[in-house]
């Protein structure tokens, strides 16, 4: 007799419970096809592009997810909308986890607070414009990637972390071991360089936010006259744009869905909502069989 953990694990194993399992991914798969049917409808879709077997992988991830935590990035350039889209979804997490009473659903990892602390040469330089002509921060080395996937993987483990906590107010002063970090169910990561080498390995499912170029450096302007950049913005963002070329581009490949940085916040919300049904009935099927067991038994 194979136990449970072996009938999970064993590709080789046949019984009732593998063609349970089987057809409660099936049958969720089905569901979300429905769901990318109706992105597909839309003039500025969610969803561009989904890597072989994305689906699959996605919908075992968060199958097993109360035997592990599932992480999560999110990547794309300055601009592209990859902080307000995971906001978003976390928010949508959030209220999720609250209506079915789950504890320690999410974590979230900002990788901007992983920028080296610099605040001592910001100081020698008399200001932070000045610091920034002789210092790159566009680029994944202005960055400890690899004390990021050292947390990662104690998370995953199941381990409390520290965070570091960075000020992007322009003292580039990072605070070490201060953001408390549980382990949840979700761990949730946005940054500009999550799948560069250092990082990548540590992540399940990997989204990447895709914008026009256009659309993109019109964004990136008004930030910049927001953030008061005045007569270097032109300089920041060219060096911006070719280090975007070399470092964050290329990591769309690795990604396994492909998000429009274009499309509505609303019609995120409806999005969101509709995978969120699709859960919610995942859930519903477990509890029955779970149901259905004790009656067994």
């Amino acid at each position: 007799m194979f136990t449970e953990f072996e009938l999970k694990n064993n590709p080789n194993a046949t019984s009732p419970f593998r063609e349970r399992e089987e057809n409660k991914i099936l049958k969720i798969e089905n569901m979300l096809l429905e769901v990318l049917k109706w992105n597909d409808s839309l003039d500025i879709p969610i969803i561009t592009s989904l890597k072989n077997n994305a689906l699959r992988k996605i919908i075992r991830c968060f199958f097993y997810a109360k035997n592990r935590p599932v992480a999560i990035g999110f990547a794309g350039e300055s601009a592209s909308g990859k902080t307000t889209i995971a906001n978003e979804i976390i928010r949508e997490l959030e209220n999720f986890a609250s209506e079915q009473n789950i504890d320690n659903f999410i974590t979230k990892i900002n990788l901007d607070n992983y920028y080296y602390d610099r605040s001592k040469e910001v100081i020698e330089a008399g200001s932070f414009d000045n610091f920034v002509k002789n210092y790159d921060l566009d680029s994944p080395s202005a960055l400890e990637l690899d004390l990021f996937a050292k947390h990662l993987e104690l998370l995953k483990a199941g381990n409390e972390v520290y965070l570091p906590m960075y000020d992007m107010s322009g003292t580039a002063k990072r605070w070490d071991n201060k953001i408390q970090a549980i382990p949840s169910k979700l761990i949730i990561t946005e940054g500009l360089y999550p799948f560069t080498e250092d990082a990548v390995q540590g992540f399940d499912i990997k989204f990447y936010v895709d914008i026009d170029e256009d659309v993109q450096k019109a964004r990136w302007y008004r930030r910049a006259k927001e953030r008061d950049l005045g007569e270097s913005a032109d300089r920041v963002y060219n060096n911006a744009l070719s280090k975007a070329k070399i470092y964050i581009r290329p990591t769309k490949l690795d990604a396994d869905v492909i998000l429009n940085g274009e499309a509505s916040i609303e019609n995120y919300k409806i999005f969101i909502e509709k995978i969120m049904n699709v859960v919610r009935e995942l859930i519903s099927i477990s509890n029955n069989e779970s149901e259905l067991e004790l009656v067994r038994s």
